[in-house]
């Protein structure tokens, strides 16, 4: 009497009721289509806020109309990758696929991503929030986890085909307006324009007032913005100063053009003051450093370099004065 008493006291303890069935490991190919699934999710969280933020609270986004679909598909690479990491590990400590663990890892990313979308909380606390949160969702989804693993097979597949549908697309519908653009520009009558292009080096666009920073960084920009066309997305063609100028000067990508470290532009494309210069106008250039001077000298009669300290900004702007009689 007393062993069976002793019996039931035992399957009735703690231990004994928060014993349960335990969820068999998934594969690593299922981590893997897993990593996929939830980072198109991110990736559509991220494209939704920068549609919110360009069409509705009319924020400027470094981004176009590409975002839609490179999101989505950068966002599932960088997941999927993860997942081969936890797919790995996993190998050597299965507990790391089971359904729970797998889960947690993936949720706890995606919260990551969309809480990076804001400046306003700290890394370190973003951090804590997407661990938290993830764990909780973990638990929210392990019992459900055949239902979803049935899921992912069907829409993962889903997913990046749709996905690939609509880069596709809008890539067939940008070159064929490309093709229908007219070849005539306003600069081709009798009276031609006088154009300036001002270069601003290693400045981002996140702290000019022009672009919305807080402080009027820009003023005077600001007001000639207001008199013209302002563009929301401008991206630099490459990292470095050089090679940059290469590429504005002459329309090309930056892997189409000679410039390295070491090695100056080789004049294979005209530059922009040779097809100025061949149509009948003075160019000139005025260059603070030496950056993007080598390639404008090539189609420029006139170009001067300055160097000088970081400690005074407009020394540069002084010493070439001769600018004043280009820009009027």
């Amino acid at each position: 009497m007393s062993r069976t008493h002793s019996t039931a006291r035992d399957s009735d303890s703690p231990a004994a009721r928060s014993e349960t069935p335990s969820l068999p490991s998934w594969t690593a190919s299922e981590v893997l289509v897993a990593g996929l699934g939830f980072g198109l999710v991110a990736g559509v969280v991220e494209a939704v806020a920068a549609g919110i933020r360009w069409k509705i609270m009319h924020l400027t986004v470094y981004m176009g109309a590409e975002a839609g679909w490179l999101l989505p598909l950068t966002d599932g690479f960088i997941f999927a990758v993860l997942g081969l990491a936890l797919a790995a590990l996993g190998a050597r400590w299965r507990a790391l696929r089971t359904p729970r663990v797998v889960f947690a890892w993936f949720a706890g990313l995606l919260i990551l991503a969309t809480a990076m979308l804001t400046e306003k909380i700290h890394i370190a606390a973003e951090l804590i929030l997407a661990a938290g949160l993830g764990v909780g969702l973990a638990r929210v989804l392990a019992p459900r986890a055949d239902a979803i693993r049935r899921g992912l097979r069907l829409g993962v597949p889903a997913g990046l085909a749709l996905v690939l549908l609509i880069g596709v697309g809008q890539w067939r519908l940008r070159a064929g307006a490309e093709r229908r653009d007219p070849a005539g520009s306003p600069g081709t009558g009798p009276r031609r324009p006088n154009i300036l292009l001002l270069v601003l080096d290693t400045v981002r666009a996140w702290n000019l007032g022009l672009y919305g920073y807080g402080r009027p960084t820009t003023p005077l920009l600001q007001q000639w913005a207001a008199k013209g066309t302002l563009f929301q997305r401008t991206l630099a063609p490459a990292p470095w100063t050089t090679l940059s100028h290469a590429s504005m000067f002459t329309g090309r990508f930056p892997p189409q053009l000679s410039v390295t470290w070491q090695r100056r532009y080789d004049g294979a494309y005209p530059t922009l003051a040779d097809l100025l210069g061949h149509a009948g106008s003075a160019t000139a250039g005025f260059a603070w450093t030496s950056g993007g001077a080598p390639v404008w000298h090539r189609g420029s009669p006139t170009m001067r370099t300055t160097r000088s300290s970081r400690s005074s900004c407009c020394g540069p702007l002084r010493s070439a004065s001769g600018c004043s009689a280009w820009t009027g």
